[in-house]
């Protein structure tokens, strides 16, 4: 908005100089003429031999004497420079000059008033910056080195008004003044209804009002001016004016050095807004219905810099600030603002962009150096404090072809707990995947680099320690290609990619790895288990529109192994679920001192094909007391299960085979099992129930399963050699616990290899 109205004030001013220094060659002419018609030729030749530009009168020419005499032209043209792409600079229909009677007897000009209708001026910057509307009236003498002047130091400086002209009023009417620029290939275009400025003399300071609109855009300007003297001798003037720019309240006030230059500018500007939807028709689009807006800025222009010492505002609930430098301000380019803004919360924050679900997080601090690039912005120094979260860096967004950003993200603390919905508890025996189409849409609209690196990322439960990730974004495909953390002490790596380039089947591939994990210092089991050092791995692929389509399209593995550790309640929940520890309590009642919760290992592998999976003697646990073996199908289609569980009691401990129960049979929805101690024949008839279900090839036999589970001395390592490769059970967990440091690149035994090496 300040370019806009510097640039309307700039072709104001000169199109009040052009019209004032014509009207001075021509009047200096014809002063003591009687017909003046009879001096058509001669007065044309003379403005034409003084200005180097052509002149013409089409019209009438005449002279009324009275006691006010004046002068009437009609239908007359003033040239532009011979570079310029409009041959006429000015065109007028009719102008009328009105003179003082008594100044003339004495050869002084003086004139009460100049009325314009209709008026035509064309004024154009070339690519070397040359304005058409400087004339060029002073030529050195053949022969006579010219003479270096304060003018002259001045590049294109015009020539002044003779000291005997006095101008009181100047009034256009139904006025066009267009302006080109060949460098920066733009133009405006400014309607005059009305324009009047006033003044006691040519050295006293002119009242101005103006009704005009440019390029569409309605503006009402009033106040008052330095003096036409200081202006055409383009000496320091001073503006002072208020109005409606559109819908925008404005107000300049300030002084210009160089007013014919616009150089040397130093002024204050302010606007108010009702909403930011005033500003529709400058921005040339629909912006939001928010405000009030206040805006007051400090602001200098030297040679083309545009310079703002100090701007602050209001926008809604959001304070802005802003200090810097725009190198090129008529193209918007060599951009340099140190800004900052507050706001109580992030919902006041993003209202103006009508983003949606944002909590009322806060406060809000934000500071960052604001640059332009060759197709968009960056912002440098980036820093900004929402809540307990803090982010720094540097964040770049083009808008080359298709929106893209750049971003390198630093932080201490990370908090989403806020942005994440919380768990609803469904009902039980109901569906836990949604069946809602997944909005990843947004994945098309843009591309991006991010790199984050956090000390702390906080989610709704649990925290990740030196997180440090690289995520992608291009045509659709969202990959991270690299991630790391801690998570509960245990080092974590790996991949996700999802690809929603085609909307109607979304693919998700994910490989996480995560190392000796500490299940204590996760918040749903703390209190609930000590020691217990877990390594976990997950590989799977899926596809569809949804979360459950995707888990019924499910291929992948994962592997949970857990080390020494006791468990200390009787509602221990692994991986989120009492399904383990009920299963516990169903096999062995434990005596009151829980002794028989000492763990020496457990094991849970699933192979899973097209959203069955399954476990072929692949859930194991060994206490001190008693071992257990599993096996069984979780079908994540219709999201059911069906497990059957054998203990084998240990020898030396007083607990007999008759105190255990024969089988516990897990089934029923996912959101809702049933656990029940079985007999020795229901268990070989619902396993074989339950293998015949199966598919791939497993080979549960009921009597097999029985067999073993009563025979195994190294259940965990039985369910390690389950499934695809059960040859090999020499993976067994150790007996010492390491603590694993932060990711180091490379520095700790690979996650993959480790755990790979069961398959």
């Amino acid at each position: 908005m300040t370019k806009l109205i510097i640039n309307l004030i700039k072709k104001l001013l000169a199109l009040v100089f052009i019209l004032i220094l014509c009207l001075s060659l021509v009047l200096a002419i014809i002063i003591s003429t009687v017909d003046i018609n009879q001096y058509r030729e001669q007065i044309i030749q003379t403005v034409e031999k003084q200005t180097g530009r052509h002149f013409k009168i089409d019209g009438e020419l005449k002279l009324a004497y009275s006691f006010i005499p004046t002068l009437l032209i009609e239908k007359a043209s003033f040239g532009n420079p011979e570079w310029a792409s409009s041959r006429d600079m000015v065109k007028i229909k009719r102008l009328e000059i009105e003179m003082a009677l008594m100044p003339l007897l004495d050869k002084h000009v003086s004139i009460n008033r100049i009325v314009l209708d209709s008026p035509e001026i064309f004024l154009e910057t070339n690519k070397q910056g040359k304005r058409s509307w400087i004339l060029d009236t002073k030529k050195p003498e053949q022969g006579k080195k010219e003479q270096p002047t304060a003018e002259k130091k001045s590049k294109n400086m015009p020539a002044t008004l003779p000291a005997t002209l006095n101008i009181s009023e100047v009034q256009i009417s139904n006025g066009l003044l267009n302006h080109r620029d060949a460098a920066s290939k733009s133009s405006q275009k400014i309607v005059i209804k009305n324009f009047k400025a006033v003044s006691d003399g040519m050295k006293e300071p002119m009242d101005i009002s103006l009704n005009a609109s440019v390029n569409s855009i309605p503006i009402v300007i009033a106040g008052n001016t330095g003096s036409l003297t200081s202006l055409t001798a383009n000496e320091e003037y001073a503006v002072n004016i208020e109005g409606l720019l559109g819908k925008a309240k404005i107000s300049i006030s300030g002084k210009v050095k160089r007013p014919l230059q616009l150089q040397g500018i130093k002024a204050r500007v302010q606007t108010d807004l009702k909403s930011l939807s005033s500003l529709d028709m400058i921005a040339k689009k629909p912006l939001p219905n928010v405000g009030p807006v206040h805006l007051t800025a400090d602001v200098a222009r030297d040679k083309k810099i545009l310079y703002f010492e100090k701007l602050q505002g209001e926008l809604a609930k959001i304070k802005i600030s802003a200090k810097g430098k725009i190198k090129e301000p008529y193209k918007l380019k060599g951009v340099e603002l140190q800004t900052s803004l507050e706001a109580d919360s992030l919902t006041d924050l993003t209202r103006p962009f009508k983003l949606k679900k944002i909590p009322p997080t806060g406060p809000v601090q934000a500071s960052a150096l604001v640059s332009d690039t060759k197709n968009g912005i960056k912002f440098s120094k980036f820093n900004m404090q929402v809540d307990k979260s803090d982010l720094r860096g540097t964040v770049q967004i083009s808008m080359e072809k298709r929106p893209a950003l750049y971003a390198t993200i630093n932080a201490n603390n990370i908090d989403l707990a806020p942005f994440l919905s919380k768990e609803k508890t469904g009902k039980k025996g109901g569906k836990l995947f949604s069946s809602k189409p997944l909005a990843l849409a947004w994945l098309n609209k843009l591309d991006a680099k991010l790199e984050v690196n956090a000390r702390k990322f906080k989610t709704r439960k649990n925290t990740l320690d030196n997180l440090a990730l690289k995520l992608t974004i291009e045509n659709g495909r969202l990959t991270t290609t690299s991630l790391k953390a801690v998570l509960a002490e245990g080092s974590l790596s790996g991949n996700i990619i999802v690809d929603a380039s085609k909307p109607q089947k979304i693919w998700v591939n994910t490989l996480i790895n995560i190392y000796q994990l500490l299940p204590e210092k996760l918040s749903n089991l703390k209190g609930e288990i000590t020691g217990g050092r877990t390594d976990i791995f997950i590989r799977a692929k899926g596809n569809g529109k949804s979360v459950a389509e995707i888990m019924a399209n499910l291929d992948g593995q994962l592997l949970v192994k857990v080390g020494k550790g006791n468990i200390r309640s009787e509602k221990f929940n692994i991986l989120d679920s009492e399904i383990i520890s009920s299963a516990l309590n169903a096999l062995l009642p434990l005596p009151s001192d829980k002794s028989g919760r000492q763990m020496i290992c457990a094991v849970t592998k699933l192979d899973i094909k097209d959203g069955l999976a399954v476990s072929d003697q692949g859930i194991a646990l060994s206490t001190t007391r008693m071992d257990v073996v599993g096996s069984g199908v979780i079908n994540l289609k219709e999201e059911t299960l069906n497990i059957g569980i054998k203990p084998r009691a240990k020898e030396g401990l007083g607990i007999s085979a008759g105190s255990l129960a024969d089988l516990v049979r897990i089934t029923g929805p996912i959101s809702d099992p049933k656990i029940t101690p079985d007999t020795l024949e229901a268990f070989k008839k619902g396993l074989s129930v339950g293998a015949a279900f199966m598919t791939g090839g497993l080979s549960l036999l009921a009597q097999g399963l029985f067999d073993l589970a009563t025979t195994d001395y190294d259940p965990c390592g039985t369910a390690l050699a389950s499934g695809s490769d059960r040859t090999e059970r020499e993976n067994k967990l150790p007996d010492t616990v390491v603590k694993p440091s932060a990711p180091s690149g490379g520095q700790q035994e690979s996650t993959d290899d480790r755990i790979r090496s069961h398959f």
